[in-house]
């Protein structure tokens, strides 16, 4: 696949998305968090579904994403918000804050395989205590793995559980059958959606 390709293929994704609600998952994780200045981080942004309901919740939120598209979108989307710092990053290189709410959303699958341990230690030692990580991962019989052109970082159920060692797991479900993506293709997914408060 070429770069230009590619970059049409997300430009297309965030085009779709752009109207999409902010996710159940993260509205659940919001509601178990109390804290007088809430912070979160939001990995993997994309348009800033869950950024805007974050903020309307009165958190300040960190957000990043790898696409120069996906901040540009958040940059207009959000120009007259405060309390949202918003950067061009990818999970290797972003310096994670202290923060009460870690969001996933569809992102770390995208992580760089190689360096998933470090990444992980970054982002587990940002998330205080009582904090709640809301996200997802990616299986091995997911069918995008099949595609050279996506770097994936795929890993088994016993892998994810070991992530959160020293974690409450709050939700835990697996999906691993046939599904839609947002530009509707059909596709095998094969992922763990989990909700986590760190003890």
């Amino acid at each position: 696949m070429s770069q230009k390709t590619n970059d049409q293929l997300w430009n297309d994704y965030y085009q779709k998305v752009l109207k999409f609600p902010h996710k159940k998952r993260t509205e659940f994780a919001v509601s178990l968090i109390n804290p007088p200045d809430p912070v979160a981080i939001d990995c993997g942004c994309g348009t800033g579904a869950d950024i805007h309901y974050l903020l309307e919740q009165g958190f300040q939120v960190h957000a990043f994403d790898c696409h120069e598209q996906s901040i540009a979108v958040c940059q207009q989307r959000f120009a007259d918000q405060e309390g949202l710092h918003l950067q061009q990053a990818d999970f290797e290189n972003y310096g994670y804050p202290k923060a009460d709410l870690i969001v996933a959303n569809n992102s770390l699958y995208f992580a760089d395989p190689e360096q998933f341990p470090q990444t992980w230690a970054r982002i587990d030692a940002s998330l205080d205590s009582g904090g709640i990580f809301a996200g997802d991962f990616i299986g091995y019989n997911d069918e995008w793995l099949k595609d050279p052109s996506h770097i994936l970082n795929p890993l088994t159920e016993n892998e994810v559980r070991a992530l959160f060692t020293g974690y409450e797991l709050l939700r835990f479900k697996e999906r691993d059958e046939a599904g839609m993506t947002a530009l509707g293709e059909e596709k095998h997914w094969h992922t763990y959606h989990l909700v986590a408060r760190k003890l």
